[in-house]
């Protein structure tokens, strides 16, 4: 079903008055926070540079379809069906700025026009998001851990660690042969 464009986005005016008291805060109240810093940072603004070549289509925009996303990943949420969950809380569709929740199924046919372009579009977002965070830390060094996998070299022993570990800072590290631990 098509809706208008002011049925589906909603404005937030300001932020909302937190009071630290004895109750405790949930995990809820944390989207708040973070939307604070998303537009601190202006990651709607990011958003729309990243995807500005991408056609995705769809009733909702690319903006409030990533907000969704990340505010799903950030109320513990790790599948599309946890949507029909969340459809009610009032926080979360203020986070992603959306008057009326999309379903499962409207999230899963606008992930499914992703193409390798809009990854590359993904990419992009990551990497000016990095990129305006990265300088403000003012960190002296980093240290990036890509994979910990370890690549077999043969002489498969049931319960040892033989082979390379990749390591960021060193190069491949061997493992040791613990041999079966009975």
């Amino acid at each position: 079903m098509r809706r208008r464009n002011t049925e589906l986005h909603a404005r937030v005016n300001g932020d909302l008055a937190f009071e630290f008291t004895d109750a405790k805060l949930t995990s809820y109240a944390g989207l708040e926070l973070f939307d604070r810093y998303l537009r601190q940072v202006g990651f709607s603004t990011l958003v729309r540079a990243a995807f500005s070549g991408a056609r995705l289509g769809g009733d909702f925009g690319v903006i409030a379809m990533v907000r969704v996303l990340v505010g799903l990943l950030l109320v513990g949420g790790r599948r599309l069906d946890h949507l029909r969950y969340l459809a009610t809380d009032p926080l979360l569709r203020r986070f992603a700025r959306v008057r009326v929740w999309p379903t499962a199924r409207t999230v899963s046919r606008w992930l499914k026009r992703f193409t390798m372009k809009s990854v590359e579009h993904l990419a992009a977002l990551n990497a000016a998001v990095i990129a305006q965070i990265m300088p403000r830390l003012q960190l002296r060094t980093l240290t990036v851990d890509v994979d910990g996998v370890v690549v077999s070299t043969g002489l498969q022993v049931e319960r040892a660690r033989r082979g390379y570990k990749s390591s960021s800072s060193q190069g491949p590290e061997l493992l040791p042969d613990h041999g079966a631990l009975g």
